[in-house]
């Protein structure tokens, strides 16, 4: 199940390895004790870093997929992390979960700016 869920997150185009990442996550999930860890952070209680997000003082940048299928509204979400950080979020149209990893051609550049904006 989580294997067809993780697909999902890929909207537009899946990286190249993908194929074999899946089946070694499928692998890994077979053993002892992987589906309860993966359940148990399913449904983790995602408290405690929204308590903690806004005292994060770092210079940051939020990049989110548009299509990201665990956020009812990705942009809100994008938006409102953003806020808590005192930084900037980009929405990366039609990209999913993994934006970085989906479309790293469009990403990319995004990072590479950020990264040189930052004093030295």
């Amino acid at each position: 199940m989580w294997t067809k869920y993780y697909s999902m997150l890929y909207p537009s185009c899946k990286p190249d390895d993908f194929a074999q990442y899946s089946a070694a996550l499928k692998a890994n999930l077979k053993e002892p004790g992987r589906q309860e860890g993966l359940l148990h952070m399913i449904h983790a209680s995602k408290r405690a870093s929204e308590e903690r997000i806004s005292s994060v003082s770092l210079p940051s940048l939020v990049i989110m997929g548009s299509k990201d299928p665990d956020f009812k509204s990705p942009e809100a979400e994008a938006k409102w992390i953003a806020e808590q950080l005192r930084s900037k979020y980009t929405m990366i149209e039609n990209a999913g979960h993994y934006p970085h990893a989906e479309m790293p051609d469009v990403t990319g550049p995004l990072m590479l700016e950020f990264i040189q904006s930052l004093p030295a």
